[in-house]
Protein backbone atom coordinates (compact mmCIF):
# COMPACT_ATOMS: atom_id res chain seq x y z
CA UNK A 1 0.00 0.00 0.00
CA UNK A 2 1.82 3.27 -1.02
CA UNK A 3 0.54 6.55 -1.92
CA UNK A 4 2.58 9.70 -3.15
CA UNK A 5 1.48 13.15 -1.85
CA UNK A 6 3.02 16.26 -4.67
CA UNK A 7 2.98 18.99 -3.11
CA UNK A 8 3.95 22.27 -4.76
CA UNK A 9 6.47 24.57 -2.96
CA UNK A 10 4.84 27.59 -2.48
CA UNK A 11 1.63 25.26 -0.73
CA UNK A 12 4.13 23.66 1.80
CA UNK A 13 5.64 26.60 2.56
CA UNK A 14 2.49 28.11 3.39
CA UNK A 15 1.55 25.08 5.76
CA UNK A 16 4.57 25.42 7.47
CA UNK A 17 4.30 29.55 8.08
CA UNK A 18 0.87 28.53 9.41
CA UNK A 19 1.94 25.83 11.70
CA UNK A 20 4.46 29.01 13.38
CA UNK A 21 1.68 31.58 13.23
CA UNK A 22 -0.32 29.06 15.04
CA UNK A 23 2.02 28.14 17.64
CA UNK A 24 2.36 24.42 16.88
CA UNK A 25 5.19 23.37 18.24
CA UNK A 26 7.00 19.99 18.77
CA UNK A 27 5.70 19.92 22.20
CA UNK A 28 1.98 20.36 21.06
CA UNK A 29 2.68 17.53 17.93
CA UNK A 30 3.20 15.53 20.79
CA UNK A 31 0.44 15.86 22.71
CA UNK A 32 -1.92 15.10 19.36
CA UNK A 33 0.21 12.15 18.26
CA UNK A 34 1.29 9.86 21.37
CA UNK A 35 -1.84 7.98 21.42
CA UNK A 36 -1.85 7.20 17.75
CA UNK A 37 -0.62 3.23 17.14
CA UNK A 38 -3.09 1.37 14.84
CA UNK A 39 -6.06 2.31 12.99
CA UNK A 40 -8.37 -0.19 11.05
CA UNK A 41 -5.77 -2.42 11.28
CA UNK A 42 -3.02 -0.55 9.19
CA UNK A 43 -0.07 0.60 10.31
CA UNK A 44 0.52 3.48 8.28
CA UNK A 45 4.40 4.82 7.60
CA UNK A 46 5.54 8.30 7.09
CA UNK A 47 8.09 9.69 4.71
CA UNK A 48 9.24 13.01 3.32
CA UNK A 49 11.57 12.52 0.37
CA UNK A 50 12.50 14.31 -3.38
CA UNK A 51 9.69 13.39 -5.61
CA UNK A 52 11.15 15.69 -8.22
CA UNK A 53 14.35 18.11 -8.91
CA UNK A 54 17.28 17.48 -8.89
CA UNK A 55 17.56 14.38 -6.01
CA UNK A 56 14.08 12.93 -7.21
CA UNK A 57 16.16 9.56 -7.96
CA UNK A 58 17.31 9.32 -4.45
CA UNK A 59 13.52 9.98 -3.27
CA UNK A 60 11.57 7.70 -6.21
CA UNK A 61 13.92 4.59 -5.90
CA UNK A 62 14.07 4.75 -1.58
CA UNK A 63 10.18 4.42 -1.44
CA UNK A 64 10.29 2.05 -4.28
CA UNK A 65 12.61 -0.54 -2.10
CA UNK A 66 10.99 0.03 1.09
CA UNK A 67 7.27 0.32 -0.44
CA UNK A 68 8.33 -3.20 -2.49
CA UNK A 69 9.16 -4.60 1.38
CA UNK A 70 5.63 -3.37 2.92
CA UNK A 71 4.12 -4.56 -0.32
CA UNK A 72 5.80 -8.36 0.22
CA UNK A 73 4.81 -8.18 3.89
CA UNK A 74 0.87 -7.80 3.40
CA UNK A 75 0.85 -10.50 0.62
CA UNK A 76 1.68 -12.74 3.33
CA UNK A 77 -1.10 -11.31 5.18
CA UNK A 78 0.81 -8.40 7.55
CA UNK A 79 3.11 -8.74 10.33
CA UNK A 80 0.77 -10.59 13.19
CA UNK A 81 -2.26 -9.34 10.25
CA UNK A 82 -1.58 -5.69 10.62
CA UNK A 83 -0.38 -4.63 6.91
CA UNK A 84 2.09 -1.70 6.16
CA UNK A 85 1.56 1.60 4.43
CA UNK A 86 3.71 3.49 3.40
CA UNK A 87 2.40 7.50 2.79
CA UNK A 88 5.51 9.68 0.79
CA UNK A 89 5.23 13.25 0.57
CA UNK A 90 7.62 15.04 -2.04
CA UNK A 91 10.41 17.85 -0.50
CA UNK A 92 12.08 18.53 -3.67
CA UNK A 93 15.15 18.21 -1.61
CA UNK A 94 14.46 21.09 0.47
CA UNK A 95 14.68 21.21 4.22
CA UNK A 96 11.91 23.94 4.60
CA UNK A 97 9.64 21.46 2.65
CA UNK A 98 10.87 18.47 4.84
CA UNK A 99 9.69 19.97 7.71
CA UNK A 100 6.59 21.54 6.63
CA UNK A 101 5.76 17.76 5.43
CA UNK A 102 6.52 16.20 8.79
CA UNK A 103 4.08 18.66 10.40
CA UNK A 104 1.29 17.50 8.59
CA UNK A 105 2.65 13.25 8.57
CA UNK A 106 2.11 13.76 12.86
CA UNK A 107 -0.37 16.10 12.98
CA UNK A 108 -2.76 15.44 10.07
CA UNK A 109 -1.95 11.81 8.91
CA UNK A 110 -1.12 10.54 12.64
CA UNK A 111 1.93 8.12 11.54
CA UNK A 112 2.83 5.50 13.26
CA UNK A 113 6.65 5.65 12.57
CA UNK A 114 8.61 8.07 10.03
CA UNK A 115 10.90 6.47 7.72
CA UNK A 116 12.98 7.04 4.51
CA UNK A 117 14.26 10.21 4.82
CA UNK A 118 16.46 11.86 2.18
CA UNK A 119 19.18 13.96 3.00
CA UNK A 120 21.48 15.04 6.19
CA UNK A 121 19.51 18.65 6.10
CA UNK A 122 16.28 16.86 6.03
CA UNK A 123 17.02 14.66 8.56
CA UNK A 124 18.21 17.21 10.82
CA UNK A 125 15.49 19.70 10.18
CA UNK A 126 12.75 16.89 11.37
CA UNK A 127 13.95 14.59 13.70
CA UNK A 128 13.30 16.52 16.61
CA UNK A 129 9.68 16.26 15.43
CA UNK A 130 9.94 12.79 15.65
CA UNK A 131 11.08 13.10 19.09
CA UNK A 132 8.86 15.82 20.69
CA UNK A 133 6.35 13.03 18.95
CA UNK A 134 8.23 10.12 20.44
CA UNK A 135 7.74 8.80 16.61
CA UNK A 136 10.58 6.36 15.58
CA UNK A 137 12.41 7.92 13.01
CA UNK A 138 13.79 5.15 11.30
CA UNK A 139 16.58 4.81 8.06
CA UNK A 140 17.46 8.10 7.07
CA UNK A 141 19.34 8.30 4.04
CA UNK A 142 22.32 10.36 5.23
CA UNK A 143 26.01 9.07 6.39
CA UNK A 144 26.36 12.32 8.07
CA UNK A 145 28.44 12.63 11.23
CA UNK A 146 26.67 14.93 12.79
CA UNK A 147 23.63 11.87 13.53
CA UNK A 148 26.81 9.29 14.50
CA UNK A 149 27.86 11.40 17.41
CA UNK A 150 26.95 9.75 20.96
CA UNK A 151 24.11 11.04 22.71
CA UNK A 152 21.58 10.48 19.66
CA UNK A 153 17.61 10.44 20.29
CA UNK A 154 16.00 6.44 21.18
CA UNK A 155 13.78 7.63 18.40
CA UNK A 156 16.53 7.51 15.80
CA UNK A 157 17.84 4.20 14.31
CA UNK A 158 20.12 4.18 11.50
CA UNK A 159 20.64 1.42 8.72
CA UNK A 160 23.83 3.14 6.77
CA UNK A 161 27.38 3.35 6.79
CA UNK A 162 28.68 6.28 7.57
CA UNK A 163 30.20 9.29 5.04
CA UNK A 164 33.31 9.04 6.56
CA UNK A 165 33.62 4.78 5.58
CA UNK A 166 32.64 6.22 2.17
CA UNK A 167 35.31 8.80 2.01
CA UNK A 168 37.83 6.31 3.50
CA UNK A 169 37.26 3.73 1.04
CA UNK A 170 37.57 6.07 -1.78
CA UNK A 171 41.42 7.50 -0.11
CA UNK A 172 42.32 4.14 0.54
CA UNK A 173 41.86 3.80 -3.56
CA UNK A 174 43.51 7.03 -4.69
CA UNK A 175 46.44 5.96 -2.08
CA UNK A 176 47.15 2.89 -3.69
CA UNK A 177 47.13 4.59 -6.93
CA UNK A 178 50.66 7.27 -5.89
CA UNK A 179 48.09 9.82 -6.52
CA UNK A 180 48.69 13.32 -4.41
CA UNK A 181 46.86 15.81 -6.57
CA UNK A 182 43.10 16.02 -5.52
CA UNK A 183 39.85 18.27 -6.45
CA UNK A 184 36.68 17.68 -5.02
CA UNK A 185 33.33 19.32 -5.56
CA UNK A 186 31.34 19.59 -2.51
CA UNK A 187 27.33 20.08 -2.64
CA UNK A 188 27.03 23.36 -0.11
CA UNK A 189 24.96 22.08 2.35
CA UNK A 190 24.90 19.09 5.30
CA UNK A 191 25.27 16.34 3.04
CA UNK A 192 28.42 18.17 1.08
CA UNK A 193 30.03 19.04 4.20
CA UNK A 194 29.99 16.50 6.19
CA UNK A 195 31.72 14.68 3.24
CA UNK A 196 34.18 17.18 2.59
CA UNK A 197 34.85 16.94 6.51
CA UNK A 198 35.46 13.18 6.09
CA UNK A 199 37.40 13.26 3.11
CA UNK A 200 39.75 16.31 4.83
CA UNK A 201 40.41 13.43 7.60
CA UNK A 202 41.01 10.89 6.11
CA UNK A 203 43.52 12.35 3.38
CA UNK A 204 45.18 13.71 6.92
CA UNK A 205 45.29 10.49 8.31
CA UNK A 206 46.55 8.86 4.98
CA UNK A 207 49.21 11.59 5.22
CA UNK A 208 48.20 12.94 1.67
CA UNK A 209 47.52 16.87 1.09
CA UNK A 210 44.06 18.19 0.90
CA UNK A 211 41.74 18.39 -2.03
CA UNK A 212 41.18 21.30 -3.66
CA UNK A 213 37.50 21.91 -3.10
CA UNK A 214 35.05 23.71 -4.53
CA UNK A 215 31.65 24.12 -3.14
CA UNK A 216 27.63 24.51 -5.37
CA UNK A 217 24.63 24.67 -4.25
CA UNK A 218 22.45 21.93 -3.21
CA UNK A 219 19.93 21.61 -6.38
CA UNK A 220 22.70 23.56 -8.41
CA UNK A 221 22.10 21.74 -11.70
CA UNK A 222 18.50 21.57 -12.54
CA UNK A 223 17.20 21.75 -16.74
CA UNK A 224 17.52 25.17 -16.70
CA UNK A 225 20.98 25.47 -15.54
CA UNK A 226 22.14 22.98 -17.57
CA UNK A 227 23.44 25.15 -20.48
CA UNK A 228 24.66 28.62 -18.10
CA UNK A 229 28.36 29.08 -18.71
CA UNK A 230 28.55 29.31 -15.08
CA UNK A 231 29.81 25.64 -15.09
CA UNK A 232 31.90 25.14 -17.71
CA UNK A 233 33.73 28.26 -15.68
CA UNK A 234 33.61 26.39 -12.27
CA UNK A 235 34.67 23.12 -14.26
CA UNK A 236 37.97 24.58 -15.61
CA UNK A 237 38.47 25.74 -11.94
CA UNK A 238 38.15 23.01 -10.83
CA UNK A 239 40.74 21.31 -13.47
CA UNK A 240 43.27 24.14 -12.61
CA UNK A 241 45.72 22.08 -10.21
CA UNK A 242 45.75 19.22 -12.70
CA UNK A 243 44.01 16.90 -10.55
CA UNK A 244 44.88 13.05 -10.95
CA UNK A 245 41.74 12.77 -8.79
CA UNK A 246 38.15 14.70 -9.05
CA UNK A 247 35.77 13.28 -5.94
CA UNK A 248 32.35 14.49 -6.22
CA UNK A 249 30.50 15.18 -3.10
CA UNK A 250 27.31 16.24 -4.98
CA UNK A 251 23.96 14.81 -5.75
CA UNK A 252 23.84 12.48 -9.22
CA UNK A 253 22.44 15.48 -11.61
CA UNK A 254 25.36 17.99 -10.34
CA UNK A 255 28.04 14.98 -10.32
CA UNK A 256 26.98 14.34 -13.90
CA UNK A 257 27.59 17.51 -15.38
CA UNK A 258 30.85 18.11 -13.64
CA UNK A 259 31.93 14.52 -15.07
CA UNK A 260 30.46 15.34 -18.44
CA UNK A 261 32.60 18.68 -18.52
CA UNK A 262 36.01 17.08 -17.49
CA UNK A 263 35.95 14.54 -20.01
CA UNK A 264 34.95 17.45 -22.21
CA UNK A 265 37.93 18.97 -21.55
CA UNK A 266 40.31 16.41 -21.97
CA UNK A 267 40.28 15.20 -18.14
CA UNK A 268 41.44 11.41 -18.00
CA UNK A 269 41.94 10.98 -14.26
CA UNK A 270 40.10 9.07 -11.66
CA UNK A 271 36.53 10.50 -11.22
CA UNK A 272 34.69 9.11 -7.71
CA UNK A 273 31.39 9.49 -6.22
CA UNK A 274 29.81 8.88 -2.72
CA UNK A 275 26.46 7.25 -2.66
CA UNK A 276 25.00 10.45 -2.73
CA UNK A 277 25.62 10.13 -6.28
CA UNK A 278 23.76 7.70 -6.37
CA UNK A 279 25.12 5.43 -8.99
CA UNK A 280 22.47 3.72 -11.12
CA UNK A 281 21.08 8.14 -11.80
CA UNK A 282 24.71 8.68 -12.45
CA UNK A 283 25.34 5.56 -15.16
CA UNK A 284 21.77 5.91 -16.81
CA UNK A 285 22.82 10.12 -17.01
CA UNK A 286 26.55 9.71 -18.54
CA UNK A 287 25.95 6.30 -20.51
CA UNK A 288 29.35 5.42 -22.30
CA UNK A 289 30.93 9.15 -20.73
CA UNK A 290 30.93 7.64 -17.54
CA UNK A 291 32.84 4.37 -18.06
CA UNK A 292 35.50 3.92 -15.15
CA UNK A 293 33.55 6.36 -12.96
CA UNK A 294 33.61 4.92 -9.28
CA UNK A 295 30.86 5.18 -6.91
CA UNK A 296 30.95 3.99 -3.46
CA UNK A 297 27.78 1.99 -2.03
CA UNK A 298 26.56 1.07 1.43
CA UNK A 299 24.69 -2.06 0.23
CA UNK A 300 25.59 -5.65 -1.34
CA UNK A 301 25.69 -5.46 -5.16
CA UNK A 302 22.67 -5.25 -6.77
CA UNK A 303 23.63 -8.07 -8.95
CA UNK A 304 24.92 -10.68 -6.38
CA UNK A 305 21.32 -13.02 -6.23
CA UNK A 306 23.59 -15.58 -3.79
CA UNK A 307 22.50 -13.43 -1.38
CA UNK A 308 19.07 -14.37 0.02
CA UNK A 309 17.93 -10.70 0.83
CA UNK A 310 19.13 -9.57 -2.89
CA UNK A 311 17.22 -12.74 -4.48
CA UNK A 312 14.18 -11.51 -2.77
CA UNK A 313 14.76 -7.81 -3.69
CA UNK A 314 15.12 -8.91 -7.64
CA UNK A 315 11.96 -10.73 -7.22
CA UNK A 316 9.90 -8.56 -5.99
CA UNK A 317 11.22 -5.83 -8.36
CA UNK A 318 10.15 -8.05 -11.10
CA UNK A 319 6.28 -7.13 -10.42
CA UNK A 320 6.99 -3.49 -11.45
CA UNK A 321 7.08 -2.22 -14.51
CA UNK A 322 10.47 -0.83 -16.25
CA UNK A 323 11.92 -1.23 -12.86
CA UNK A 324 15.55 -2.21 -12.72
CA UNK A 325 18.13 -3.00 -9.58
CA UNK A 326 19.40 0.01 -8.40
CA UNK A 327 21.85 0.51 -4.90
CA UNK A 328 18.91 2.85 -3.74
CA UNK A 329 15.90 0.90 -4.13
CA UNK A 330 17.93 -2.11 -2.58
CA UNK A 331 18.81 0.03 0.39
CA UNK A 332 15.32 0.78 0.98
CA UNK A 333 14.18 -2.59 0.96
CA UNK A 334 16.83 -3.18 3.31
CA UNK A 335 15.32 -0.67 5.49
CA UNK A 336 11.72 -1.77 4.95
CA UNK A 337 12.78 -5.47 6.23
CA UNK A 338 14.21 -3.47 9.30
CA UNK A 339 10.74 -2.38 9.69
CA UNK A 340 9.33 -5.90 9.46
CA UNK A 341 11.32 -7.76 11.58
CA UNK A 342 10.93 -4.61 14.30
CA UNK A 343 7.10 -4.79 14.35
CA UNK A 344 7.50 -8.81 14.23
CA UNK A 345 9.06 -8.75 17.70
CA UNK A 346 6.57 -6.89 18.95
CA UNK A 347 4.80 -10.28 18.56
CA UNK A 348 1.35 -8.62 17.75
CA UNK A 349 1.17 -5.27 20.38
CA UNK A 350 2.74 -2.78 18.37
CA UNK A 351 3.02 0.74 19.96
CA UNK A 352 5.59 3.19 19.07
CA UNK A 353 6.86 2.53 22.22
CA UNK A 354 7.61 -1.48 21.81
CA UNK A 355 8.44 -1.08 18.24
CA UNK A 356 11.41 1.46 18.82
CA UNK A 357 12.53 -0.60 21.56
CA UNK A 358 12.70 -3.88 19.38
CA UNK A 359 14.77 -1.94 16.91
CA UNK A 360 16.93 -0.27 18.93
CA UNK A 361 17.57 -3.80 20.80
CA UNK A 362 17.58 -5.90 17.65
CA UNK A 363 21.11 -7.36 18.78
CA UNK A 364 22.79 -9.27 15.61
CA UNK A 365 20.70 -10.11 12.73
CA UNK A 366 20.50 -11.28 9.33
CA UNK A 367 17.97 -10.89 6.41
CA UNK A 368 20.02 -12.84 4.10
CA UNK A 369 23.94 -11.87 3.19
CA UNK A 370 23.54 -8.36 5.03
CA UNK A 371 24.20 -8.70 8.74
CA UNK A 372 23.74 -6.35 10.35
CA UNK A 373 23.70 -5.04 14.30
CA UNK A 374 21.51 -2.68 16.30
CA UNK A 375 22.04 -2.32 20.93
CA UNK A 376 22.25 0.43 23.16
CA UNK A 377 25.80 1.38 22.13
CA UNK A 378 25.59 0.55 18.50
CA UNK A 379 23.14 2.64 16.88
CA UNK A 380 24.06 2.01 13.30
CA UNK A 381 23.20 -1.10 12.31
CA UNK A 382 25.72 -1.62 9.12
CA UNK A 383 29.43 -0.32 8.48
CA UNK A 384 29.22 -2.18 4.85
CA UNK A 385 30.95 0.07 2.34
CA UNK A 386 31.94 -1.47 -1.05
CA UNK A 387 32.97 0.67 -4.43
CA UNK A 388 31.22 0.23 -7.64
CA UNK A 389 32.35 0.63 -11.32
CA UNK A 390 29.90 2.20 -14.30
CA UNK A 391 30.45 0.09 -17.46
CA UNK A 392 30.06 2.15 -20.89
CA UNK A 393 26.49 0.99 -20.90
CA UNK A 394 25.86 2.69 -17.63
CA UNK A 395 25.31 -0.48 -15.62
CA UNK A 396 26.62 -0.32 -11.94
CA UNK A 397 29.48 -3.25 -11.29
CA UNK A 398 31.58 -4.41 -8.70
Amino acid sequence: MLRLKVLSRRGALRRLSLAAATCITPPVIAQKAATVTVTEGVLRFGQSAPASGEAQHLGIEYQRGIGLAFQEANARGGVYGQKLELLTYDDAYEAELAQSNTVDLIESERVFALIGYVGTAMAERCLPLAVAARIPFIAPLTGADSLRTPNQPAQLVLLRASYAAETQLIVDTVRTMGWTRFAAVAQDDADGLSCERALTASLKAAGLPPANVLRVERNFIGNSALQQKDIAQVSAKLLESQPQAVLLLCAHGTAAVFIRECRRRGYVGGLYGTSLAAAGALGEALGPIGAGVSVTQVVPPIMDISRPTVAAYAKALKSLPNARPDPVSLEGWLAGLLVVEGLRRCEGNATRVRFNAALTNLGAWDPGGFPIELSGSRRQASSLVLMSLLDRGGRVRI
